[in-house]
């Protein structure tokens, strides 16, 4: 269990390991629908990763509490950590969930010409073979956003895209 995971870690005292550990056992509360405890663990495993100055692991820790932030309705909050976890070296994956949360929160704040540039941004996906369901959220990120800034015709293109990649 991430619990025994992160007792065995802190017992070994490695601070890569305690840091993977946090971030697991964040992972495992935010599962059982404790956002609070996710996010306290968080907040441990990127004060391990800063110290060693684990780059790849503050990007996904800071992605983590971006999401976490945004179920909750914090939408500046997890703006605020999104943006954090771009600025330590994300990797494509990383890179492009942070961007389609952005341009969620975007429109949840009103911003729709925001939503669109993060949008597109996070639109890293072109075959949906490759990725079936990055793809669809893409594509329907896309037509949300085009559908805030007043291009119905555009955003009707991305949501069928996105209908026919899920029922392909």
């Amino acid at each position: 269990s991430a619990m025994h995971a992160f007792e065995l870690a802190e017992r070994l005292g490695n601070d890569t390991l305690r840091a993977r550990a946090a971030r697991d056992l964040g992972n495992a509360f935010l599962r059982g629908n404790d956002p609070g405890s996710a996010l306290d663990h968080w907040n441990r495993a990127y004060a391990l990763a800063e110290r060693i100055q684990h780059r790849k692991l503050m990007s996904q820790v800071s992605s983590d509490r971006g999401w976490t932030h945004r179920l909750l309705g914090d939408y500046q909050g997890a703006l605020r950590f999104l943006r954090q976890a771009l600025a330590h070296d994300a990797s494509k994956t990383t890179n492009a969930r942070a961007r389609s949360i952005m341009s969620t929160c975007s429109l949840r704040l009103g911003m729709p010409d925001s939503a669109l540039y993060f949008a597109q941004e996070a639109a890293v996906d072109k075959d949906p073979r490759t990725r079936p369901y990055e793809y669809a959220y893409q594509q329907d990120d896309l037509a949300m956003a085009y559908v805030a800034n007043g291009q119905p015709d555009l955003a009707e293109t991305y949501f069928k895209r996105a209908l026919a990649t899920i029922d392909s």
